[in-house]
């Protein structure tokens, strides 16, 4: 019993959130952003820009679902079978056993390792903003609908919104609201 309690203080896992959070930070990369990357998720600094940004690309088309399904399961396979050049023939172990609450998870330095895992736990709920000008579109929804990332965003769907129903019905009651006034206008003189 003693064991057990050493071995969930000690345990090294990531914590869900920051999971998630690398997910998000992967696929919303700007094409300048490698450096803050790098400063942020030091774990991956071995990563060069050019495989950061063909990850970013793959994780964009699983996100999007613009691809089939076996072509999803094609890049997620390739990300939890990669192996750095240089490690081939060196004991190198990309995933980890936890007993507590048991599951697989990805060794730190593991990149792709995390973003499969992160993938396969969001992937009924990953969303791309409706609003074209989102600077970070890519986010991960609190429900299935969620057309929106939220903030900013979600006051540019209110101001679609408005914007839509006057089209449809504000300029029509506009219309009518005038003419009356001025039929009572004209049946007043």
């Amino acid at each position: 019993m003693v064991e057990r309690k050493i071995i969930m203080k000690t345990s090294s896992k990531p914590k869900e959130d920051q999971i998630t959070r690398l997910l998000v930070e992967v696929a919303n990369l700007h094409d300048e952003g490698v450096k803050r990357f790098w400063r942020e998720w030091r774990n991956f600094r071995k990563e060069i820009p050019k495989t950061l940004f063909e990850l970013r690309k793959q994780l964009r088309q699983v996100w999007e679902q613009e691809i089939l399904g076996s072509q999803i399961v094609k890049i997620l396979d390739s990300w939890v079978n990669f192996r750095h050049p240089g490690l081939e023939g060196i004991a190198y172990f990309p995933w980890k056993t936890e007993l507590v609450p048991p599951r697989i998870l990805p060794n730190s330095g593991n990149l792709r390792g995390y973003l499969a895992f992160a993938v396969l736990h969001h992937l009924p709920v990953l969303a791309v903003c409706g609003n074209p000008n989102c600077p970070a579109k890519y986010f991960i929804a609190r429900r299935r609908d969620q057309k929106y990332c939220g903030g900013e965003c979600t006051a540019y769907a209110q101001r679609q919104y408005a914007l839509k129903n006057w089209r449809e019905k504000g300029q029509f009651r506009r219309a009518q609201r005038l003419a009356a006034k001025k039929k009572n206008l004209m049946r007043g003189n």
